[in-house]
């Protein structure tokens, strides 16, 4: 055995590889191996080094420490929200990448858990129990917009659509509702997806939609939170089919929500020009309106108290590079630097 082996257990690597679906091809190209080398690691014939432990942890989307568990976490399987979308028919690369934003968003999450324990701040629990056995989607709406402390005065409040959405975030975030943005799905094929939980539930919305459809996702999946029926979700025009009632009656409470009796009041195909930032030469930016306020300022938290390393801050903003740390602090610090995301 070599100092800087990495003492993995053949079981956890299989565990961690099936968790998300890849193939010990996709794995060894990632950590710059041959498939055959990476097949004597899961056979346990020989042991992965620290660094390549660290690249395996980052494509599976697992916490680095998890690889040195003695057996895999039972209560660490990835949710399986139920699938709500209506066509088109999703191709086998739309389910992967569907899979893989499911695993990252979990990771995420688990980072949280771990982050608070570590700042030994108390885990917070999302206990809301709203009544929705009401028929009136307006009686619905109003509760939703109390919890929320929305008036018309608080809704009216921003000035445009992307101030709009940050509004809606914060809060979101506010109650302890970790919300995402994905970029890397059309969003005919995937415009929300929701995962209840009691600690830190979570909320993706898509990057590449307009803000105002982003805003609509949002309390979408915001209201799937409260009624614990995570799911994937990507259409806000359901034809009349019993299988899309339940999401055809949380657009009609959203409509109420939002003061608009017509869903349709953004057009998809009329992108607003704020929607199109240019993220390529931002790397900080493009990670924070990924990850969130919440989720930033808790990394930052952690690393200014000196409980994780700048190579963890990079592990948990997808391997941003430390001369974007202080650009990236700066956006939750001051969110006029980072309105609009």
């Amino acid at each position: 055995m070599r100092k800087n082996d990495a003492i993995v257990t053949p079981e956890l690597l299989l565990w961690a590889r099936n968790r998300i679906a890849l193939s010990t091809d996709t794995i060894a190209d990632y950590v710059k191996v041959p498939p055959e080398t990476y097949l004597t690691w899961e056979k346990g014939k020989a042991y992965l080094t620290v660094n390549q432990a660290r690249a395996f942890a980052k494509i599976t989307k697992i916490p680095f420490v998890w690889l040195f568990l003695d057996r895999p976490p039972e209560k660490r399987q990835l949710p399986k929200p139920t699938d709500y979308r209506s066509s088109p028919a999703i191709s086998t690369n739309q389910i992967t990448l569907t899979r893989h934003l499911i695993a990252e968003v979990s990771f995420r999450r688990d980072a949280m858990i771990e982050l608070y324990n570590e700042l030994n701040y108390p885990l917070p629990k999302f206990t809301i129990d709203l009544d929705f056995t009401s028929k009136s989607e307006a009686l619905i709406a109003q509760k939703i917009k109390n919890l929320l402390g929305l008036d018309n005065d608080s809704q009216a409040a921003p000035k445009s659509p992307d101030q709009a959405f940050d509004f809606y975030r914060k809060s979101l975030s506010d109650l302890g509702i970790l919300v995402f943005q994905a970029d890397k799905i059309a969003p005919r094929y995937l415009r929300g997806l929701s995962i209840h939980d009691s600690i830190f539930p979570i909320i993706v919305v898509n990057r590449q939609d307009e803000f105002n459809a982003r805003i609509f996702s949002l309390f979408h999946d915001f209201i799937h939170i409260l009624t614990k029926t995570s799911g994937i979700c990507n259409n806000f025009n359901y034809k009349n089919n019993d299988k899309f009632d339940f999401e055809t009656w949380l657009n009609k409470i959203v409509s109420k929500v939002l003061s608009t009796e017509d869903t349709h009041f953004f057009n998809p195909k009329k992108m607003n020009k704020t929607s199109q930032i240019n993220y390529r030469n931002n790397p900080s930016l493009d990670i924070y309106s990924k990850v969130g306020e919440l989720y930033a300022s808790t990394v930052f938290a952690a690393f200014n108290q000196h409980l994780i390393t700048a190579r963890d801050v990079s592990y948990y903003f997808s391997g941003l590079k430390l001369e974007h740390f202080s650009q990236m602090e700066k956006s939750y610090l001051d969110p006029a630097l980072a309105g609009g995301l």
